[in-house]
Protein backbone atom coordinates (compact mmCIF):
# COMPACT_ATOMS: atom_id res chain seq x y z
CA UNK A 1 0.00 0.00 0.00
CA UNK A 2 1.13 3.60 -0.95
CA UNK A 3 1.38 6.60 1.15
CA UNK A 4 -1.48 8.89 1.38
CA UNK A 5 -2.32 10.74 -1.11
CA UNK A 6 -1.88 14.48 -0.94
CA UNK A 7 -5.41 16.55 -1.59
CA UNK A 8 -7.02 17.37 -4.91
CA UNK A 9 -5.73 21.41 -5.26
CA UNK A 10 -9.08 22.97 -6.10
CA UNK A 11 -8.02 26.80 -6.82
CA UNK A 12 -9.76 26.01 -10.48
CA UNK A 13 -12.53 23.45 -9.64
CA UNK A 14 -12.57 22.54 -13.06
CA UNK A 15 -9.19 21.42 -12.77
CA UNK A 16 -10.22 19.75 -9.28
CA UNK A 17 -12.62 17.68 -10.80
CA UNK A 18 -10.79 16.80 -13.41
CA UNK A 19 -8.05 15.27 -11.02
CA UNK A 20 -11.10 13.24 -8.85
CA UNK A 21 -11.95 11.60 -11.59
CA UNK A 22 -8.61 9.19 -12.74
CA UNK A 23 -7.97 9.11 -8.82
CA UNK A 24 -11.59 7.68 -8.72
CA UNK A 25 -10.81 4.98 -11.76
CA UNK A 26 -7.65 4.24 -10.27
CA UNK A 27 -9.19 3.29 -6.56
CA UNK A 28 -11.73 1.92 -8.35
CA UNK A 29 -9.75 -0.75 -10.03
CA UNK A 30 -7.04 -1.06 -6.53
CA UNK A 31 -4.08 -0.05 -8.87
CA UNK A 32 -1.35 1.74 -7.32
CA UNK A 33 0.42 4.33 -9.19
CA UNK A 34 3.47 2.49 -9.58
CA UNK A 35 1.19 -0.55 -11.56
CA UNK A 36 -1.14 1.96 -13.34
CA UNK A 37 2.75 3.75 -14.84
CA UNK A 38 3.80 -0.21 -15.66
CA UNK A 39 0.41 -0.38 -17.42
CA UNK A 40 0.39 2.64 -19.66
CA UNK A 41 3.65 3.95 -20.44
CA UNK A 42 3.71 7.01 -18.20
CA UNK A 43 5.62 7.29 -15.02
CA UNK A 44 4.19 7.40 -11.76
CA UNK A 45 5.21 10.78 -10.98
CA UNK A 46 3.62 12.26 -14.54
CA UNK A 47 -0.06 10.08 -12.79
CA UNK A 48 0.40 11.39 -9.57
CA UNK A 49 0.71 15.22 -11.06
CA UNK A 50 -2.21 14.37 -13.46
CA UNK A 51 -4.46 13.56 -10.08
CA UNK A 52 -3.22 16.40 -8.16
CA UNK A 53 -5.37 19.53 -9.84
CA UNK A 54 -2.73 22.00 -9.63
CA UNK A 55 -2.81 21.78 -13.49
CA UNK A 56 -4.70 19.74 -16.15
CA UNK A 57 -2.02 17.31 -17.39
CA UNK A 58 -1.83 16.09 -21.04
CA UNK A 59 -4.99 14.83 -22.48
CA UNK A 60 -3.25 11.41 -23.25
CA UNK A 61 -2.72 10.68 -19.61
CA UNK A 62 -5.62 11.35 -18.95
CA UNK A 63 -7.25 9.22 -21.15
CA UNK A 64 -4.96 6.45 -20.83
CA UNK A 65 -5.15 6.40 -17.04
CA UNK A 66 -8.89 6.25 -17.08
CA UNK A 67 -9.05 4.06 -19.61
CA UNK A 68 -6.86 1.81 -18.04
CA UNK A 69 -9.02 1.36 -15.09
CA UNK A 70 -11.95 0.67 -17.30
CA UNK A 71 -13.30 4.07 -16.95
CA UNK A 72 -15.19 6.33 -19.87
CA UNK A 73 -12.52 7.87 -22.68
CA UNK A 74 -15.32 10.58 -23.55
CA UNK A 75 -16.16 11.43 -20.72
CA UNK A 76 -12.59 11.90 -19.41
CA UNK A 77 -11.51 13.82 -22.69
CA UNK A 78 -14.56 16.38 -22.04
CA UNK A 79 -13.73 16.67 -18.44
CA UNK A 80 -9.96 17.51 -19.88
CA UNK A 81 -11.44 20.21 -22.26
CA UNK A 82 -13.06 21.50 -19.60
CA UNK A 83 -10.16 21.49 -17.35
CA UNK A 84 -8.10 22.92 -19.57
CA UNK A 85 -10.44 26.02 -20.40
CA UNK A 86 -11.31 27.05 -17.52
CA UNK A 87 -7.09 27.04 -16.80
CA UNK A 88 -6.54 28.80 -19.85
CA UNK A 89 -8.87 31.21 -18.93
CA UNK A 90 -7.66 31.85 -15.12
CA UNK A 91 -4.10 32.39 -16.67
CA UNK A 92 -5.43 34.66 -19.02
CA UNK A 93 -9.18 36.21 -18.23
CA UNK A 94 -11.07 37.20 -21.89
CA UNK A 95 -14.37 38.92 -22.22
CA UNK A 96 -16.81 36.20 -23.48
CA UNK A 97 -17.76 35.80 -26.94
CA UNK A 98 -20.75 36.72 -28.41
CA UNK A 99 -23.42 33.88 -29.56
CA UNK A 100 -22.87 32.69 -33.20
CA UNK A 101 -26.18 34.31 -33.98
CA UNK A 102 -25.23 37.73 -32.58
CA UNK A 103 -21.41 38.33 -34.26
CA UNK A 104 -21.89 41.55 -36.55
CA UNK A 105 -18.04 43.03 -36.41
CA UNK A 106 -14.72 41.32 -37.13
CA UNK A 107 -13.73 41.51 -33.42
CA UNK A 108 -17.04 39.51 -32.56
CA UNK A 109 -15.65 36.77 -35.17
CA UNK A 110 -12.44 36.72 -33.78
CA UNK A 111 -13.76 36.21 -30.00
CA UNK A 112 -15.84 33.87 -30.95
CA UNK A 113 -13.10 31.97 -32.96
CA UNK A 114 -10.89 31.76 -29.82
CA UNK A 115 -13.76 30.91 -27.54
CA UNK A 116 -14.51 27.75 -29.79
CA UNK A 117 -10.64 27.03 -29.80
CA UNK A 118 -10.13 27.23 -26.43
CA UNK A 119 -13.62 25.12 -25.61
CA UNK A 120 -11.56 22.40 -27.91
CA UNK A 121 -9.26 21.97 -25.60
CA UNK A 122 -6.80 24.36 -27.49
CA UNK A 123 -5.31 21.87 -30.01
CA UNK A 124 -2.08 22.38 -31.72
CA UNK A 125 -1.59 23.66 -35.17
CA UNK A 126 -1.03 19.95 -36.21
CA UNK A 127 -3.76 18.57 -34.58
CA UNK A 128 -6.36 21.33 -36.10
CA UNK A 129 -5.01 20.19 -39.68
CA UNK A 130 -4.84 16.11 -38.73
CA UNK A 131 -8.58 16.85 -37.30
CA UNK A 132 -9.67 18.43 -40.57
CA UNK A 133 -7.78 15.47 -42.68
CA UNK A 134 -5.32 18.35 -44.15
CA UNK A 135 -8.11 20.66 -45.35
CA UNK A 136 -7.30 23.17 -42.46
CA UNK A 137 -3.53 23.83 -43.03
CA UNK A 138 -1.45 24.38 -40.52
CA UNK A 139 -0.53 28.00 -40.93
CA UNK A 140 -3.74 28.74 -41.93
CA UNK A 141 -4.86 27.22 -37.91
CA UNK A 142 -2.19 29.12 -36.76
CA UNK A 143 -3.50 32.73 -38.35
CA UNK A 144 -7.01 31.45 -37.35
CA UNK A 145 -6.43 31.05 -33.82
CA UNK A 146 -3.75 34.66 -33.50
CA UNK A 147 -6.51 36.50 -35.44
CA UNK A 148 -4.10 37.06 -38.19
CA UNK A 149 -6.83 35.78 -40.64
CA UNK A 150 -9.66 38.17 -41.62
CA UNK A 151 -8.94 41.65 -42.87
CA UNK A 152 -11.17 43.91 -44.33
CA UNK A 153 -9.81 44.06 -48.06
CA UNK A 154 -6.77 46.39 -48.33
CA UNK A 155 -5.78 46.73 -44.84
CA UNK A 156 -2.30 45.10 -43.79
CA UNK A 157 -3.44 45.94 -39.70
CA UNK A 158 -5.78 44.18 -38.00
CA UNK A 159 -9.61 45.62 -38.52
CA UNK A 160 -10.59 48.29 -35.58
CA UNK A 161 -13.61 47.13 -33.71
CA UNK A 162 -16.00 49.97 -35.17
CA UNK A 163 -18.07 47.85 -37.65
CA UNK A 164 -18.39 49.73 -41.19
CA UNK A 165 -22.32 51.16 -42.17
CA UNK A 166 -21.30 51.06 -45.64
CA UNK A 167 -20.88 46.91 -45.55
CA UNK A 168 -21.70 44.06 -43.76
CA UNK A 169 -18.66 43.54 -41.55
CA UNK A 170 -19.20 39.66 -41.88
CA UNK A 171 -19.89 39.72 -45.36
CA UNK A 172 -17.20 37.23 -47.05
CA UNK A 173 -16.83 39.42 -50.01
CA UNK A 174 -15.27 42.59 -47.93
CA UNK A 175 -12.28 40.48 -46.74
CA UNK A 176 -9.53 38.53 -48.02
CA UNK A 177 -7.38 36.00 -46.28
CA UNK A 178 -4.39 38.15 -44.14
CA UNK A 179 -0.86 37.20 -44.91
CA UNK A 180 0.36 37.20 -41.36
Amino acid sequence: MGRKENPVVRKVPAVGRLADFPRTWRATAGLTYVNLAHATGWSAATLRNAASGRRPPRRDVVRDAVTHCGGPEQEAIDLWRQARYHQRLADRPRPQAPAAHLVRTVVDLAALVEELYEKSGAPSMSEMEHRTDGRLGHSTAHRLVTKRTIRPTGTSSPPSSTPSTSKNPCAPSAYRHGTG
